[in-house]
């Protein structure tokens, strides 16, 4: 199964800022960076995606192959 990512949980995340790509995502596959349209909403310290295929924005992030297990 595959996995669409954005922010902390992108391996590219930031080289000065904590990911938890790392704690997550170690034995995903790499897929390559996407995009998604819709909008990212305050929830406090983590940001919600609500998918909306007419939104002017796009979501940067990355596709992952995935297993269960992850």
């Amino acid at each position: 199964m595959y996995l669409f990512v954005y922010g902390t949980l992108r391996k590219t995340f930031s080289p000065h800022a904590p990911s938890a790509h790392h704690r997550f995502l170690a034995d995903a596959i790499f897929c390559g960076n996407a995009s998604i349209k819709g909008h990212l909403y305050s929830l406090g310290n983590y940001p919600a995606f609500v998918l909306d295929e007419n939104s002017p924005t796009l979501v940067k992030g990355e596709i992952y192959q995935i297993n269960e297990r992850t």
